[in-house]
């Protein structure tokens, strides 16, 4: 499937275990969309991503992130305190030593209240303040698509991580189709496809043919 500039496309999708860590899913993602040849300009990651492994990961591969900042720890407190902005130099430490650090740029960006500044922990390479925030407000279609795909998902009490996956990468058709088919409702996609799929009651009875001799009234005496 080819991209379309200006729609939405699943390029990637992986299962994750409890034991899978952060870094160790973005590797998996970005190896699947090198093996589709798609060139990424740049990463727009949920703030559940956020740890020293999962930047050193994306600096290795030379690809450039924003993610949210999460306030933990009292380096950070100096990034939201009220009226600060602009670029700021930072490194990500880890709780557990055997995970390092990483530094990063931080992109300190006023909100709609000037209580609450917006922080991101940045890699080189974007230079201006509101381009941050604009780039990063894309990605909430992301989680538009997101509900979408929990419309059309089927449910099942299976634990098999494969076979969820499939079910996940079906919805995702499913909504690739509604999108195709401009001026349906995804409710009439979901209740098309119940249609086609359900299957049809075989009718065990076996009415009379026209071959067959017609049976005659009874008759009195």
């Amino acid at each position: 499937m080819s991209l379309v500039p200006g729609r939405r496309h699943t390029r990637a999708r992986t299962a994750v275990r409890p034991k899978d860590t952060p870094d160790a899913i973005v590797a998996r993602l970005l190896a699947q969309i090198g093996w589709a040849r798609v060139r990424i300009r740049y990463v727009l990651l949920d703030r559940a991503f956020y740890s020293a492994s999962v930047v050193r990961a994306l600096t290795q591969r030379n690809v450039r992130f924003v993610i949210p900042m999460v306030r933990r720890g009292h380096a950070v407190e100096r990034f939201f305190a009220r009226g600060t902005r602009g670029w700021f130099e930072h490194t990500i430490r880890c709780r557990r030593s055997r995970d390092g650090s990483a530094p990063v740029r931080v992109a300190v960006v006023p909100g709609r209240s000037w209580h609450r500044p917006l922080v991101f922990a940045c890699s080189p390479g974007f230079e201006r303040l509101p381009q941050v925030i604009l780039d990063y407000r894309t990605r909430f279609g992301i989680e538009t698509s997101y509900r979408q795909l929990g419309e059309c998902l089927a449910r099942t009490t299976c634990a098999d991580p494969v076979y969820r996956l499939l079910l996940v990468g079906v919805s995702l058709l499913i909504r690739a189709w509604w999108i195709a088919a401009r001026g349906v409702t995804l409710g009439e996609i979901r209740w098309n496809l119940i249609l086609i799929l359900t299957p049809v009651p075989i009718d065990t009875h076996q009415p009379e043919t026209q071959t067959q001799p017609p049976t005659r009234p009874p008759t009195t005496a």
